[in-house]
């Protein structure tokens, strides 16, 4: 899957030399378009004469979108409803988002894709396979949840899952534990492309030119954590974990960057605990939250529930030692075992915690980590064989 930077640069070059005419149509299926994806959809687009249909904006989303001027990015018509659902974590609620879209029919049969690309197993999909069948087209599934995320789903979301599975011959999951989850249901392992979920990395592979200052000042060594203040994050355990290692008289600061509806609770047991020296900063733009990573100097994903984790690759390309919780889909695929700890055993979260503050755990190895380039061209690698086939 890994391919070099010359043949990623042939395959577009190539894609340029096509009339729009003899390009074929691809549609993706969306509930809302995540920045972090955008490299990928403009490849595609560059080579497909594609479109992407998505849902309403979620509540809990502030993502600021950049998309080229030749992306074609379009809302269906439908609803979404937020909905507290059990996560893979006994006794944690989170919010989740069901989208249901009727209108994403009417804009397939409008725009007659010859390749369908639709994320997850729900009414989206549902509505690709139909229109699949109807056209005789090939649907792909792209998904992302593993055994741990799934575990207690529930019978509504099992049967679905087990009818879409049936129709479905085309897979791709972002990771070794997402295609560990779909084999579990039946699907065949050679009807998967297994990628990776990535980001962009030459956003922080690069040096900042500038300084965040939002570090200076503050006790080292410095423990980052990055993402949504919620319960299913193990931001709670960090903490916790935090103030014990405190308690042995190291001094290092807790910098969390993100906001959510747990901030004030955090900030409240950190204080409950005796622990001084955590400081919260609110969601920044990328080029920030580069500076952040650059200027610490151990990243932490206490996680309880993640699907993949890609603030775990950001954290890599920038060179910093990182120590994941093994409830991220990312953790057993990116990191070295001495890296990975259980968030939930006290023992186990302190004893990664305190190797990263020793400057003990090192950099981790980035060839563990795919470039955007090589998932990209590995996807259409793939679209490409399955149309021959066809």
């Amino acid at each position: 899957m890994r391919l070099t930077t010359a043949v990623f640069m042939n395959a577009r070059t190539k894609s340029h030399m096509m009339s729009t005419k003899q390009k074929k149509r691809l549609a993706i299926l969306v509930n809302v378009v995540a920045p972090y994806r955008l490299p990928i959809y403009e490849f595609l687009n560059s080579i497909y004469d594609m479109k992407v249909f998505c849902g309403k904006r979620e509540g809990n989303r502030s993502w600021v979108l950049t998309p080229s001027a030749g992306m074609n990015i379009q809302e269906a018509w439908g609803w979404v409803f937020p909905l507290t659902t059990k996560t893979g974590v006994d006794g944690v609620r989170d919010t989740h988002y069901v989208h249901i879209n009727p209108g994403l029919f009417w804009k397939l049969l409008r725009f007659k894709p010859d390749i369908i690309i639709s994320n997850e197993m729900g009414f989206r999909s549902a509505i690709a396979l139909l229109y699949g069948d109807i056209a005789r087209k090939p649907v792909w599934v792209w998904w992302g949840g593993t055994l741990h995320s799934e575990r207690y789903a529930s019978v509504l979301t099992r049967f679905v899952r087990r009818r879409i599975v049936r129709r479905t011959k085309h897979w791709i999951s972002y990771g070794r534990e997402a295609s560990e989850y779909l084999e579990s249901l039946g699907v065949e392992k050679s009807s998967i492309l297994q990628i990776q979920n990535c980001v962009e990395q030459e956003r922080f592979t690069q040096i900042p030119k500038n300084h965040s200052g939002l570090l200076d000042g503050l006790q080292r060594p410095i423990m980052l954590c990055v993402g949504q203040l919620l319960k299913r994050k193990g931001v709670s355990q960090l903490i916790e974990s935090c103030a014990r290692l405190a308690a042995e008289d190291r001094e290092f600061s807790l910098v969390l960057v993100g906001n959510g509806p747990e901030k004030d609770a955090l900030a409240k047991l950190a204080s409950e605990k005796g622990f001084r020296n955590l400081h919260m900063i609110p969601n920044q733009d990328q080029e920030q939250i580069n500076q952040i990573y650059h200027e610490a100097d151990v990243f932490v994903f206490p996680t309880l529930e993640d699907i993949w984790g890609l603030v775990v690759n950001e954290a890599i390309w920038a060179g910093l030692p990182v120590a994941c919780s093994r409830y991220a889909g990312c953790a057993s695929e990116l990191l070295p075992e001495e890296c990975v700890f259980d968030p939930l055993v006290p023992e186990n979260i302190d004893m990664v915690l305190r190797s990263g503050l020793e400057g003990s755990l090192g950099v981790t190895d980035r060839s563990s980590v795919l470039k955007w380039q090589a998932v990209a061209e590995a996807i259409r690698l793939s679209l490409e064989r399955d149309d021959a086939i066809l």
